[in-house]
């Protein structure tokens, strides 16, 4: 079993590989989203993980905003 700060880590490396993965395949079909757009952002539809959100939860308690954050969800 790994530390919080490692499945962290290992999280965030996740999410940049698939960055670097997305913007290739954006690259290669010359796919954009439009400018401003955020649509799929602002989706409540979109489902993510506990482990998906570790790496936001753990900024937002080191940076002091986590209860802020969690009154206006």
């Amino acid at each position: 079993m790994c530390s919080i700060d490692e499945k962290i880590a290992r999280v965030n490396q996740v999410f940049h590989d698939l960055d670097e993965d997305t913007a290739a395949f954006r690259r290669a079909c010359g796919l954009e989203c439009l400018v401003a757009c955020g649509d799929c952002c602002k989706n409540p539809m979109i489902a993510a993980t506990e482990d998906e959100m570790l790496p936001m939860a753990a900024f937002l308690l080191k940076t002091g905003k986590a209860s802020r954050f969690y009154a206006s969800a």
